[in-house]
């Protein structure tokens, strides 16, 4: 009962993708109704004995129709577009095993697939921001599409796997796994589920911590320090009178707190770019001493700036945060806009720009305007432009993806930074202070921004006025008399000189951008030209391609026609013969008809002979010898009328012989007859289902040429009467344009063209 209730769910749909989920579901799914079997052996029941039951006739007739079911199921498990594929099956297995054929390959092609999905297995690697449960299911993946080409897969390679796969920080992990447990014996869920029992006390551990060099951060996160591990160091266990701490959760020593731990799985190395480690013991620049005390570091921090929808990402070293603020400018690889906490020194200012800085820890910085800032250089005043107001950070940040994007170079060497404009002349060479390159525009010999200044800046220097923005209030609003308004005419010309600068770069960088694109207009002419000529050369192919379908269909019909005179002949002779073996047979029936009437007729007169010899002999005692001398005449006569009917019973039964043949010859012959007369009609229905297809072939390539005649530019235009004219032909029965009554061909043109064939007639417009 519980079998005949059941009732699977339905049953999944194949549309051409997920091959290898699709033959498992179904295989199950058959195998729900006792129907896998069939598909898989495709072998007919035993047909029955004699005499069978009524309950092996049942069996015999469920055993016949599972076949039939099995088809069913296939074929309404398949789209239409598979459906068309299967069609002409007779079988389950034929169509299980088109499909097979057909989205799994033959074997050579799935032992090339077990090599790449092989190949795929082996370079498996667990990335640095990806789960345990991510990475398994990477390798799973992977593993049952091996174990679907039916190759073997054992669980112990999937774990030997995981467990050198593995990044850094699991080392711990995986060390106690081995002491505690065998690990080629454990279960790939056990080891799954311990990596991640170890993933969730990780991500409950974490805290904001910044190791080394310190994240820019509002001032308003702590009313004490912008460094919030200063916090962080106060709460963790103090270290005991020998300088030891609780062992650490990540590298079980007790020489340092968990939370400035140089294996935390939070951090990221700014060497390679990995999480779990920092850049002092990354393994691409070497191990140092694990004795060694762990200091932070005063370098460059990536942040970011938040502005809705744009992200701007730049660097804030330790000093621009908690150090004193000096007049160099820091030189910073991370920043993509240089900043400066100081709005006294700039030029002039965009106040209406506003945006937050968001910081590595989460915490918003505000920038409260943007402008051009006036450096003072023992060279003269320099003008930097789009330089942000960050008023929270105490340190000048110069950024080099700017310099870059304004044409200057810059490069680092040994101990020193040297940077340069376009045309290669050296602007400036930094040298390296306390790991930093710091520019003191005081010191420098060099010039980064290429500037003019006139005689004016040295008076203010001397009368020691106030900021290059006071004075220009100060003239704005007429507080000073006979103020000379040099403010502006600097601004004018340095701003002038500054926009010819970089003109004059851009305009190098427009030539070279005008070549370049020039040049790839060129390559894309010569690659359209190429087609071009590949077009063209198709549509020649295609054309003489529909030339032969044509002539080819003409040769088609002919011999369809030579095939129906051939069956209206065999059908006269079939006729002609069987009316002969009529007239055979009539003959042979009437001829035996006399021959028992010739034998009823001698049986007749024995019957007479024999009465009148029994009358001779009662008269034979009466008569003496002359009745004795008839009686034995009689007897003769009796005797060769024997004779003759035994002779006549051997004719007979030859005649009957030869009509059994002649009738056996007879029927042979007609049954021969049939049958060639089945082939030809069988011969005629695949010709003629055969140019049936080729005429519809035949229409779609010239319909296909048409398309591609009207869309190659290339084509000539006549210039006549603008009419397009390719010279194909093709039979008159399928094309649906215009007919030539003198050539009975139809022609791909427009009106009014002469026919290319005969050159005598024009098309009918």
């Amino acid at each position: 009962m519980a079998s005949s209730s059941f009732s699977p769910a339905a049953p999944p749909v194949f549309n051409g993708e997920g091959y290898h989920i699709w033959v498992v579901k179904m295989r199950t799914y058959l195998q729900a109704f006792d129907l896998w079997e069939v598909v898989n052996s495709d072998v007919e029941p035993e047909p029955l004995r004699a005499n069978p039951t009524v309950a092996q006739m049942k069996q015999y007739s469920e055993e016949k129709s599972k076949k039939h079911k099995a088809m069913s199921c296939i074929q309404n498990c398949v789209s239409d577009v598979i459906f068309t594929r299967i069609m002409a099956c007779e079988t389950p297995k034929q169509a299980w095993d088109k499909l097979k054929e057909e989205f799994q390959g033959t074997e050579r092609t799935r032992q090339q697939q077990l090599l790449n999905l092989r190949r795929d297995f082996e370079n498996l690697k667990m990335k640095e921001e990806e789960t345990v449960k991510k990475y398994s299911d990477r390798i799973m993946a992977v593993v049952n599409s091996i174990r679907l080409l039916g190759e073997q897969f054992d669980e112990a390679r999937i774990v030997e796997k995981v467990l050198s796969t593995l990044p850094e920080r699991y080392e711990a992990k995986i060390s106690s796994l081995e002491d505690s447990r065998d690990l080629t014996s454990i279960s790939l869920t056990e080891l799954i589920n311990a990596l991640y029992a170890q993933e969730q006390m990780r991500a409950s551990r974490q805290e904001k911590y910044q190791e080394g060099a310190l994240q820019a951060e509002a001032k308003s996160a702590s009313s004490t320090s912008a460094y919030e591990g200063k916090n962080t160091w106060s709460n963790e266990p103090k270290a005991d009178g020998a300088g030891r701490y609780p062992p650490c959760p990540h590298c079980r020593r007790a020489s340092h707190p968990g939370k400035v731990c140089w294996f935390r799985p939070d951090v990221q190395c700014r060497f390679c770019k990995k999480m779990g480690h920092v850049e002092r013991v990354c393994k691409n620049k070497g191990r140092p001493r694990y004795n060694q005390p762990q200091q932070p570091r005063a370098e460059a921090q990536v942040v970011e700036e938040d502005n809705d929808q744009e992200e701007q990402v730049f660097a804030v070293s330790y000093s621009a945060i908690k150090g004193k603020a000096t007049d160099g400018w820091l030189i910073d690889s991370g920043c993509t806009n240089h900043m400066t906490p100081d709005a006294s020194i700039f030029k002039s200012i965009d106040r209406s720009f506003k945006t937050n800085v968001k910081v590595g820890n989460g915490h918003f910085i505000k920038v409260e305007g943007k402008g051009d800032v006036l450096i003072n250089t023992p060279t003269g005043t320099k003008l930097v432009t789009n330089v942000l107001l960050v008023p929270e950070i105490d340190r000048n940040l110069l950024s080099i993806a700017q310099l870059l994007e304004k044409g200057y170079s810059v490069v680092f060497k040994g101990k020193e930074c040297l940077i340069s404009d376009s045309s290669g002349s050296k602007l400036m060479t930094v040298a390296m202070t306390e790991k930093s390159f710091i520019v003191d525009w005081n010191k420098s010999p060099d010039s980064a921004y290429t500037a003019a200044a006139d005689e004016s800046k040295l008076c203010h220097k001397r009368f020691s006025h106030a900021n290059y923005m006071s004075m220009a209030q100060l003239t704005k609003e007429d507080s000073v008399e006979n103020f000379t308004n040099s403010v502006e005419k600097d601004r004018k010309f340095l701003t002038l000189k500054e926009v010819h600068d970089i003109h004059g770069n851009q305009s190098s960088a427009q030539i070279k951008e005008l070549k370049a694109h020039v040049t790839s207009l060129e390559l894309e002419l010569k690659s359209l030209q190429a087609t071009n000529r590949d077009m063209v050369e198709q549509l020649e192919n295609k054309a003489s391609e529909a030339e032969k379908l044509g002539e080819q269909n003409i040769r088609l019909q002919s011999r369809i026609s030579e095939l129906k005179i051939m069956l209206e002949m065999r059908e006269k002779e079939i006729f002609i013969l069987t009316k002969k073996l009529e007239d055979d047979n009539s003959e042979s029936l009437s001829g035996m008809k006399n021959l028992t009437a010739q034998e009823n007729n001698l049986l007749s007169e024995k019957e007479t002979l024999q009465v009148e010899k029994a009358l001779l002999k009662e008269n034979f005692a009466f008569e003496g010898d002359e009745a004795s001398n008839q009686v034995q005449r009689l007897i003769d006569e009796a005797n060769t009328l024997q004779q003759q009917l035994e002779s006549l019973h051997i004719q007979k039964a030859k005649l009957e012989l030869q009509f059994e043949r002649k009738k056996q010859k007879s029927s042979e012959k007609l049954n021969e007859m049939e049958n060639k007369k089945s082939e030809l009609k069988q011969m005629v229905e695949d010709l003629q289902r055969d140019f049936k297809a080729k005429g519809d072939e035949k229409n779609d390539l010239v319909n296909q040429i048409i398309g591609e005649c009207l869309k190659n530019k290339s084509l000539q235009h006549a210039s006549q009467g603008g009419v397009l004219e390719i010279g194909l032909h093709a039979a008159c029965e399928e094309t649906k344009v215009s007919t030539c009554s003198p050539c009975k061909f139809k022609h791909i043109s427009y009106p009014g063209k002469v026919c290319a064939r005969t050159n005598t007639h024009k098309l009918p417009e």
